[in-house]
This record gives structure tokens, sequence and C-alpha cells, in this order.
């Protein structure tokens, strides 16, 4: 066991993950789909499968928020990889943001999704959306859409976020903050 509670508790809870759900569990069979987040993600690709996009891989760089630069507090995909946060924010409820909160959630964390859109997975056929926001539930993942992120600032060891929303502005506080709101693919060369 770890000295640090947190890290102890998540730990635990993702071997809970992968000792319940056997797919969880890395495979070097060919039939095993290429994670859509490369080969530095550890959690099954759980939202790619379920919406037919478990064979795209990310790569590009992630698209920043005015007002929300990536730092310690402030991750972008690739940083979140490399995470399991007691409790984040999660700004973008597009397939990049929805396929982490889920893994976090899955792994103990507590986890807000937060998009100005007032939809989950705009663009996706809804039967697929439908699927994922059940699977969103039962993990205890908070979906808070249409609603808007103004600001942030330090909060003791984590972060508080501002939030207009429909009912009113809030505050959200949590360990981090994940910014997914797009991703920048590079150019191909021209030719």
């Amino acid at each position: 066991m770890f000295a640090d509670p947190a890290l102890n508790h998540h730990l635990s809870a993702l071997l809970a993950v992968l000792t319940e759900h056997p797919s969880a569990q890395p495979s070097l069979e060919a039939s095993t789909p290429v994670h859509p987040f490369g080969a530095a993600a550890s959690f099954p690709p759980v939202v790619a499968r379920l919406l037919g996009q478990d064979g795209r891989l990310l790569y590009g760089r992630a698209v920043p928020l005015n007002g929300f630069g990536f730092c310690t507090y402030i991750l972008d995909y690739r940083a979140a990889l490399r995470e399991f946060p007691q409790s984040a924010v999660v700004i973008g409820a597009g397939y990049v943001g929805v396929e982490l909160a889920l893994a976090w959630a899955r792994a103990g964390s507590t986890v807000t999704v937060l998009d100005s859109r007032p939809a989950l997975l705009v663009g996706y056929p809804d039967r697929a959306v439908a699927e994922v926001r059940q699977r969103l539930e039962e993990a205890g993942v908070r979906l808070l859409l249409g609603g808007q992120a103004e600001r942030w600032q330090r909060d003791g060891d984590g972060v508080a976020v501002s939030v207009r929303a429909a009912s009113g502005p809030m505050i959200l506080r949590a360990a981090r903050i994940l910014v997914a709101v797009g991703i920048i693919y590079p150019r191909p060369p021209s030719g």
C-alpha cells in the first residue's frame, strides 16, 4: 500500500475496475482495437467503442479555452492520461472529455462534465449517446449541460470554477480541470 490515502483509494478503485471488467485488461490479440488516446492510456475505450470510434487515434494539440491556460491544475487530454485526480471538472461534453470523465469516475474520482451546449456528444447517433449517458450516470458522473465556465482560481490544493448556468451562477470545486473543447490536428504537408 502507498502512504498517500488518495493514491491508495484511486489505485484500489482502478484495480477493482480492471478485475471486474476483463475487457479492460491489456491484450496482445490482433483483434484488440487501437486505443483512441494512443498507447499511453491505461483504461478501456468504452465511449469510443459505443460511438464506433475505437480505431481512431488522437494525436493533435488540445484547443485552449480563453482564461483556462494549461498548467498544473488545468489539463489537456495528454496530461489527463497521466492522472487520476480525486475530483475533476471536465469542460467539454464531446468524445474526448466524456471518455476521460468516465475513466476517472470508474477509478473513483468525483467528476462533473460541463459544456455550454445543451446536449451531450453533439453529432453522434442518439442511440449511442443514450448508452454513453447511461454509463456516465452509472459511474456517478454529474452532467451540467448548458453551463458556461467563466473563470477559475486556486482553492487550497485544488481549483474553484465559476460557472454561469441557466439555474444561476455557481462554483464548482475540484482537484483538477480538464479542458476538452477540441483538438487541432496537424495539417498534412502540401505537395
